[in-house]
C-alpha cells in the first residue's frame, strides 16, 4: 500500500467518524433544545449518567469533536 493511498483512507475514516460522531451529537442537542430533556446513558467508553444540562454539555463536545473530524477528512480528500 502506497503512503497516498494510506493517507486517503486515513482520510476516509477522518471523514465517516466525523459525520457519525457530527450528525450524533447534533441530534441529541436537537432533543434537547427541542424538549428541554436528554440523557446519556452509562457506556464502556464514557461511564458516566448524564442529564440535562451536563449530557447537552457532553454533545456539544461531541458534536464539536465530530466538526473537527469531519474537516479534517475534508481537507485530507481534497488536497490529493
Amino acid at each position: 500500500m502506497s503512503t497516498s493511498e494510506r493517507d486517503n483512507w486515513g482520510s476516509w475514516c477522518k471523514f465517516l467518524l466525523g459525520s457519525v460522531m457530527a450528525s450524533t451529537g447534533a441530534a441529541n442537542l436537537y432533543r434537547y433544545f427541542a424538549t428541554g430533556r436528554v440523557h446519556h446513558h452509562p457506556s464502556r467508553l464514557v461511564p458516566l449518567d448524564l442529564a440535562g444540562p451536563d449530557a447537552a454539555l457532553y454533545y456539544s463536545l461531541y458534536c464539536l469533536a465530530g466538526a473537527f473530524l469531519l474537516a479534517a477528512g475534508i481537507r485530507g480528500l481534497t488536497a490529493k
